[in-house]
């Protein structure tokens, strides 16, 4: 097969191919463009067939291009591996490619970057809502401890100015069912098969509370979660959150942008992981073209919270270690010796026995005078 005849019809498109050496290699092979930061070490994990390696500088650092013809697999390719990647641009708007910069990095425990990447957030015009809702997302994917660690790094620098309401207890807000749409069932079932308490406290919690709380909209949330679930090679949740996202109004460029910042801030990008990453994208932008998700409501969707009052900022709970001042008498009002004081123990007499014995009498004798 000559290389012009490979020109004129491989090069246009993203091939997934299976390798003769490998079978586990069936995944995207990017044709056109494929970006991934540390262009030397990605490249000699590749296998030969990926050739020439173009790096060029990007927005992050140095990141590769790889622009080659494929060996040509002796088989033919199956039915299910013989899927074509659009071919698409990234393109994201400032503020979202900001919100997933900062998400990201913080995934990737990169506290040393999150005040420029704060800054960068309100620069692109991203609202203090939308700069904490991003962090408090965090809590779904990397945890409490990397949401509190950004969330103390962003107060530090002054970028939280100011608290914002959040959803806190009370019923559920129904984010799961409008996330997974018609699958929810089907969704809700694995989970209780595999782990009824997790299940629950993934639909009642993670999407009752963090994912229905205000701040950033359901189609940035499906944009901080394709990039998340894609570099964690997480991708057959990537698949459903992809059909989500598409629904909620994210289009395949973005997508596919969100997907390659993730790998960009990386600290060691796979390019295995990164085309099964593609090929997850190809088959739900497959999926969603076809119109699979008939009878779905397209658009920008509504959190239904039963209780509207628990989006709300919570007041501080009763500490632990001091006094309630609602069980202390007002200081002034009873001296000494009162009987206000019966029954409290001076630090003075815990080394006093009698003094001890004739408080516990005194006690004794003002609760037989209450009985009478």
């Amino acid at each position: 097969m000559s290389a012009a005849f490979l020109g004129r019809t491989i090069l246009p498109t993203f091939r997934l191919c299976r390798l003769p050496s490998a079978a586990s290699w069936a995944s995207i092979l990017p044709i056109n463009r494929q970006s991934f930061p540390g262009a030397g070490e990605l490249r000699t994990a590749l296998p030969e067939s990926f050739a020439s390696c173009i790096c060029r500088s990007g927005e992050l650092g140095q990141r590769q291009e790889y622009s080659s013809t494929v060996e040509v697999p002796p088989e033919p390719l199956s039915r299910s591996s013989n899927i074509r990647m659009p071919e698409i641009e990234p393109q994201l708007n400032g503020k979202d490619k900001a919100l997933v910069r900062l998400f990201m990095a913080s995934c990737f425990h990169k506290w040393e970057l999150l005040e420029d990447l704060g800054h960068n957030c309100y620069k692109q015009g991203c609202t203090i809502q939308e700069v904490r809702g991003c962090v408090r997302h965090l809590i779904v994917v990397a945890g409490y401890g990397p949401c509190l660690a950004a969330t103390l790094h962003l107060h530090k620098a002054k970028l939280l100015p100011e608290e914002t309401p959040g959803k806190v207890g009370g019923p559920p807000g129904d984010a799961f069912e409008v996330v997974y749409g018609k699958v929810t069932d089907k969704v809700r079932r694995n989970m209780h098969a595999a782990d009824p308490v997790l299940g629950e406290l993934i639909r009642l919690h993670l999407y009752g509370d963090i994912y229905s709380s205000p701040g950033i909209t359901l189609r940035q949330k499906q944009l901080l979660m394709a990039a998340f679930l894609g570099e964690a090679n997480m991708h057959d949740q990537l698949f459903g959150h992809l059909i989500a996202a598409f629904r909620f109004g994210v289009r395949e460029e973005e997508a596919l942008k969100a997907i390659d910042m993730a790998f960009e801030l990386a600290p060691a990008a796979s390019p295995e992981v990164y085309k099964g990453a593609m090929k997850t994208l190809a088959l739900a932008i497959r999926k969603h073209r076809r119109g699979s998700n008939a009878g779905e409501v397209e658009g920008e969707p509504t959190i239904h919270i039963p209780d509207p009052s628990s989006v709300r900022c919570p007041h501080l709970p009763p500490l632990f270690n001091e006094p309630d001042p609602h069980s202390q008498s007002p200081a002034g009002k009873e001296g000494k010796g009162s009987s206000g004081d019966i029954g409290r123990t001076s630090s003075d007499e815990l080394d006093d026995p009698s003094a001890m014995a004739a408080r516990a009498a005194a006690a004794r004798t003002l609760k037989r005078g209450a009985a009478l």
